[in-house]
């Protein structure tokens, strides 16, 4: 009887440990669920006060989130638009080294991110921004000396108009400054390869109307062929295999869609 007794002790205690414990991965689920919630809320609040000028409220609810889940989503969205804040170019606290910082930390913390890409890209962008404001105070000085302005020097002054317009998501005008610059440098003199690459980048672009997958694979697929000893030619390639990718799935979509209208008509 004793031990019949102790048994049943140990069989409820068993019983009440794992209640406990499933009680607690539950909490610990609604939790997680309720912080997901709320990170969510503040994303939303972020790009309310965002496209309303408020910058610092906008930041404010970002890093709210990418304090509470660093390193794992959505606090790679609200790393990104910290980014994009300090980038913009209506914020009177614009702060391009503190963009790149951010956008930095995200190309380390989340490298298989879809928008990892795009990060790169403004890393780029934003390094041009001050080499070309360096290229330029170097200019105004070659100026004042009345020397004559290179075709590298006039390259270097278009890359330089090319950037404030795409800070502003006027694609256009930055592709027609890009452009003017690459028609200035020969092939294979050091900051053309730079050139197609954001070229490339523009017409990838998810915010450009003009977006173009077939032009974007041209400009990467120059750049490894005029420059094959660019630090750049290892992301040319890549970006230039996931283009292909997608071009071949998109004509794989346009059969289908003709092999089912031809069924349709048969059917008719």
């Amino acid at each position: 009887m004793g031990r019949e007794h102790f048994r049943k002790r140990q069989y409820i205690y068993l019983c009440i440990a794992g209640v406990a414990f499933f009680a607690f991965l539950g909490c610990a689920a609604m939790r997680e669920v309720e912080m997901r919630s709320s990170a969510d809320k503040s994303l939303l609040r972020g790009q309310e006060l965002f496209a309303r000028g408020d910058y610092a409220g906008a930041l404010r609810e970002n890093q709210a989130v990418v304090s509470a889940f660093d390193k794992k989503p959505p606090g790679d969205r609200a790393l990104f638009s910290m980014g994009l804040i300090y980038a913009h170019h209506d914020n009177p606290q614009r702060d391009y080294k503190q963009s790149r910082a951010y956008f930095k930390k995200f190309i380390a913390d989340y490298p298989k991110s879809a928008l990892a890409g795009q990060a790169d890209m403004w890393v780029h962008v934003i390094d041009d921004i001050e080499k070309e404001k360096r290229i330029a105070r170097e200019l105004e000085k070659k100026q004042v000396e009345k020397k004559p302005e290179s075709r590298e020097q006039a390259a270097c002054r278009n890359l330089q108009h090319g950037q404030e317009p795409l800070i502003k998501g006027d694609y256009q005008e930055s592709l027609r400054e890009n452009q003017k610059a690459l028609s200035l440098l020969d092939k294979k003199v050091p900051g053309g390869d730079r050139t197609l690459f954001t070229m490339g980048l523009m017409y990838v672009h998810y915010d450009n109307p003009e977006r173009d997958y077939r032009k974007s694979m041209e400009y990467f697929t120059r750049l490894v062929e005029d420059y094959p000893k660019s630090a750049l030619v290892e992301q040319a390639k890549i970006w230039v295999n996931i283009l292909d990718i997608i071009e071949k799935e998109k004509q794989v979509d346009i059969e289908l869609e003709q092999k089912k209208k031809d069924l349709e008509q048969e059917e008719q």
